[in-house]
């Protein structure tokens, strides 16, 4: 659900979003990659009831934790 939610979110405010569906998180990022992503918003049950998502530029390794409410504001200063 929360993965639903904040693709919608990011739509809503002019973000293209896929959704990648694979068992395990390197196959998620390969998938992306393919598909022409640059960043990926990682969603993890724990992270969530944190009120936190991550977000990765696909190709690094460092996940950066972010509160959920400031995802947009990030994604926008990540990509300049």
């Amino acid at each position: 659900k929360c993965a639903l939610t904040t693709a919608n979110i990011l739509r809503r405010n002019g973000f293209s979003v896929v959704h990648v569906d694979a068992r395990k998180t390197a196959d998620q990022f390969k998938q992306a990659t393919k598909q022409g992503a640059t960043w990926c918003v990682v969603i993890g049950n724990e992270s969530v009831a944190q009120g936190e998502v991550g977000i990765k530029r696909l190709g690094e390794d460092t996940v950066e934790k972010i509160p959920l409410s400031s995802l947009v504001e990030a994604i926008r200063s990540k990509l300049g």
